[in-house]
């Protein structure tokens, strides 16, 4: 999934909750890979990719967090309407201090990550 796919869908996640709480964001893309050998040869080969999106809000001093694996309209609405709908339930924090503010995107080579491994299939794993 591109930078840009990523930051679309924290910006609809933003744009859903709206005016109605402070928010942050956080949309990560994994893709792994397990490959298994029996008598040398490949017995089973497996590829896990998914993107979490994960929210923070805080209204009113009341703070809570939900997370969706879904992309589409009505997960991302669903996501912003349960942390709206639990943080109304929480107790007000008077010692809250925010969220942080707006932070750069951490890229492949803020996470160590080296593409030749990243396209490696069965065979060269």
């Amino acid at each position: 999934m591109s930078e840009a796919n990523l930051v679309a869908l924290a910006d609809r996640v933003m744009e859903m909750v709206g005016d109605r709480a402070e928010t942050a964001v956080t949309v990560t893309h994994r893709r792994l890979g397990l490959t298994r050998f029996a008598n040398s040869f490949i017995h089973q080969n497996v590829v896990d990719e998914h993107t979490e999106v994960a929210l923070v809000v805080s209204a009113g001093g009341r703070t809570a967090a939900a997370t969706t694996y879904g992309g589409e309209d009505a997960a991302l609405s669903a996501l912003a309407e349960r942390a709206l709908e639990a943080a109304s339930f929480r107790p007000v924090e008077p010692d809250w201090p925010g969220l942080a503010p707006p932070a750069p995107l951490a890229g492949p080579d803020d996470l160590h990550y080296d593409p030749a491994t990243a396209a490696a299939g069965p065979e060269q794993r």
